[in-house]
């Protein structure tokens, strides 16, 4: 998937075209295969950024030799685990965990990242104590809004999506009640955009994986909204949602036209 870096509005396509694309085009098709997956990407930002963060402001010592053999064995145990060789990847995740139990520093870059491998291969009782370890870090740095967002993610592995909908719900409450105050008061917000816009994105295909058109339909209504400068919440910024749009485009099928096809579809 190419990534663009345009904050331009997509394209209009035709509904014609539209609809043609929307049953041929391999890319639509990936999207509408592998909504879960695409839940753990938007997360998995997220715990990259959170993973490094910890990383880099930590001031203690680091063996080299530890820090070294850290970096190839985490490589070998990601690289074995998209090659599907089960032997090579236990081994080299075995010998990176005895690093992080001499090394526990290390703990801060390598358990997002060793959550998030895991996440792409399904197994997400092997990420669980890695991701809640990485949640319980940022904790402290006072990011309850990111943390429940990754927390949700986790929900929606174990196949709890209503409950995942329900917290997702939740979260853009608070995020639309901390926008409008800070807006009135003039105060700083503790989330960015880009998140009220992820979190938006999951609603909408929550609804549509609980079958519940109408609110679905809502959702996307309310994304286009926010794509022209009219959404519901005062001090949103409509160039969030046009950089996530962006990450999910291929030629002239984008997400905007599957959100198109999809209030066609849930207008019949």
């Amino acid at each position: 998937m190419k990534k663009q870096h345009s904050q331009q509005p997509l394209p209009q396509i035709k509904e014609s075209d539209l609809l043609h694309g929307m049953e041929d085009n391999p890319f639509v098709q990936w999207i509408t295969d592998n909504v879960q997956k695409i839940f753990y990407t938007f997360a998995g930002a997220f715990i990259l950024l959170f993973a490094l963060y910890f990383w880099l402001s930590s001031g203690s010592a680091k063996a080299e030799t530890d820090y070294y053999n850290a970096t190839q064995d985490f490589q070998t145990f990601q690289n074995a685990s998209d090659s599907d060789d089960p032997v090579a990847q236990k081994a080299a995740f075995d010998k990176l965990n005895q690093i992080l139990t001499r090394r526990p520093d290390l703990h801060a870059k390598y358990d997002g990242l060793i959550a998030q491998t895991f996440l792409n291969r399904n197994e997400v009782n092997e990420a669980k104590p890695f991701a809640d370890a990485t949640l319980s870090r940022v904790s402290k740095d006072h990011l309850p809004l990111y943390i429940e967002y990754a927390q949700i993610t986790l929900l929606i592995e174990q196949n709890q999506y209503s409950e995942a909908l329900k917290r997702s719900v939740a979260l853009k409450g608070q995020m639309t009640q901390l926008a409008t105050q800070g807006e009135k008061e003039k105060q700083k917000r503790t989330f960015g955009d880009s998140l009220f816009a992820f979190n938006l994105l999951r609603i909408a295909m929550l609804e549509q994986k609980a079958g519940t058109p109408q609110e679905e339909r809502n959702s996307w209504e309310e994304w286009k909204k926010y794509t022209t400068g009219t959404g519901n919440v005062q001090g949103i910024d409509s160039k969030s949602f046009f950089a996530v749009a962006n990450l999910f485009s291929e030629g002239q099928i984008s997400l905007n036209s599957y959100i198109d096809a999809r209030l066609q579809q849930l207008s019949k």
